[in-house]
């Protein structure tokens, strides 16, 4: 059987080749089928569909969500601060959180009342399971 990970990789792109738009070697997956993947993400894994809706939602890169911390997002306010990005192929010593793409990509993104609240929740969320985290990670440090 496929982990989560790869199932949700398949679903991506089993849609993908369906209904995928190329735009300069890029595919996008369509509006259509957003929720159908979010529906299968949240089925799945709670993880990866607040990670993908958060992502779908705001437009981020994926290492700027992985990124975020507790501080950077202002949920009374409905705000997401980017200004670090995380390096997924970071060498060995090597700091894992790095600036973002350009200059530019250092920005606030207003959010939804729905994704806040659903922000909220995964905040409790990590908060109701640090305990089984075990100390491996800083509460307030990593968000996703």
């Amino acid at each position: 059987m496929c982990s989560s990970l790869h199932y949700l990789v398949y679903i991506e792109r089993a849609i993908l080749n369906k209904t995928s738009k190329k735009k300069g070697g890029l595919e996008y997956i369509k509006s259509d089928d957003i929720s159908l993947f979010l529906k299968v993400a949240r089925q799945d894994n709670y993880l990866y569909y607040i990670f993908f809706k958060t992502l779908l939602e705001t437009g981020m890169r994926k290492g700027e969500a992985a990124a975020l911390q507790r501080k950077d997002i202002d949920l009374k306010n409905n705000y997401i601060n980017i200004n670090k990005s995380l390096d997924f192929q970071v060498k060995e010593g090597e700091d894992v959180f790095g600036e973002t793409k350009t200059y530019e990509s250092e920005r606030r993104i207003k959010i939804s009342n729905s994704l806040s609240r659903e922000l909220t929740a995964h905040m409790n969320y990590l908060n109701d399971n640090r305990i089984v985290f075990n100390g491996f990670m800083n509460m307030n440090w990593i968000f996703f």
